[in-house]
């Protein structure tokens, strides 16, 4: 894990034989989690980290066949998102 010019840390959830990639940053007492649309990833929503990071703990996450997430558990499914 590292950290980004807005001290974003990125890494990967393990699941299964996969891994989820996510940025995350913020220390406010709420959390915050953002999916981005399709075709797009994680590092999308980098730029308005600062202004969400006050008043909370935000994570961006990378859905399978996207971004630095790799998906190794075939069709992905409303329950692997669960």
């Amino acid at each position: 894990m590292h950290k980004s010019i807005y001290n974003i840390q990125r890494g990967v959830l393990p699941y299964k034989n996969s891994f989820i990639a996510y940025h995350k940053a913020g220390s406010g007492k709420k959390c915050l989690i953002l999916f981005h649309g399709f075709g797009d990833k994680a590092a999308l929503f980098a730029p308005i980290f600062p202004t969400l990071t006050q008043a909370f703990e935000v994570w961006a996450i990378s859905f399978p066949y996207h971004g630095e997430t790799h998906w190794k558990e075939g069709i992905f499914t409303k329950d692997d998102i669960v």
